[in-house]
């Protein structure tokens, strides 16, 4: 089920989507076509076509995931939540006005409750929750391996080409400032400025991986991790499949690979019960 207002709603998630849109494009251009022909002899070798290819691959993970984690909805809406007698441990939404599941919370930015809501994401501009959790955490993935594996030819690249010195290292640490300031406006510097993003990038795409693997690997979302609920641990590969599907093992391969979720989002007895049982 898609979203049906895809435009992001506060100024934080149009700065973040902005720039993430721009900057993954151009880090793709600048690494396949400047950086890359630099190590193998301006693009006529194989090895060449075999990073491209490789980069092309991690660049088709990347949107694909991404896109599919923005359009997704996982919220309440259109969902058949309730009947009959209200079950234990469902609450009422007073914004929303209607009873909702455990694991639901409702976010603010998105004016809806979000089924097993982890967070509200700025770069997605929506919430990460049920329905596109595997994609949130795909593109993480494979966004992890990309700046990794591009600020590995970064650093031969920046060693080729930058002068240490007080000043060359000053170019390196504010790129940005040095460029916009009028400190070196060469086009050099500008690809500087592309390195650093790159290896920000990766180390923020790494940290927030583990992060989220590990409230995964707990059977936990940010919220349940925060006030220490283990309700829904059901074990390792149980904690997985509730995430990444049936074919948990094969979802890093494509995001259009089907791999169907064992829960619906909506009632979680049958994993608190087996979460019981296995205690």
């Amino acid at each position: 089920m898609l979203r049906k207002n895809l435009l992001p709603r506060t100024l934080s998630d149009i700065g973040a989507v902005t720039f993430l849109l721009v900057m993954v494009q151009v880090i793709y251009w600048f690494e396949l076509f400047l950086v890359l022909p630099q190590h193998y002899e301006g693009g006529n070798n194989y090895l060449y076509y075999f990073h491209c290819a490789l980069g092309t691959w991690f660049m088709f993970n990347i949107v694909g995931n991404y896109v599919i984690t923005f359009l997704q909805d996982t919220s309440i809406r259109g969902r058949f939540l309730a009947s009959g007698e209200v079950k234990p441990n469902w609450r009422l939404c007073e914004v929303c006005e209607t009873l909702v599941p455990p694991r639901s919370w409702h976010c603010p930015v998105c004016d809806v409750c979000i089924l097993k809501r982890d967070h509200h994401c700025n770069f997605t501009a929506c919430c990460v929750g049920h329905d596109n959790h595997r994609y949130f955490m795909m593109f993480l993935l494979h966004l992890s391996a990309a700046t990794f594996y591009a600020s590995y030819f970064n650093v031969i690249f920046l060693w080729n080409c930058t002068t240490f010195s007080f000043v060359g290292a000053l170019k390196l640490i504010f790129p940005m400032a040095i460029l916009v300031l009028g400190g070196d406006t060469s086009v050099l510097q500008m690809y500087r400025m592309f390195c650093v993003i790159a290896l920000i990038g990766m180390i923020a795409a790494v940290s927030l991986f583990v992060y989220h693997s590990i409230n995964i690997a707990n059977g936990q979302v940010m919220h349940e991790r925060v006030k220490r609920i283990t309700d829904f641990d059901s074990g390792r590969a149980a904690n997985l499949r509730h995430v990444f599907g049936q074919r948990w093992y094969l979802v890093w391969v494509s995001p259009f690979v089907r791999s169907e979720l064992p829960c619906d989002g909506i009632d979680w007895d049958s994993v608190k019960k087996s979460t019981t049982k296995a205690k």
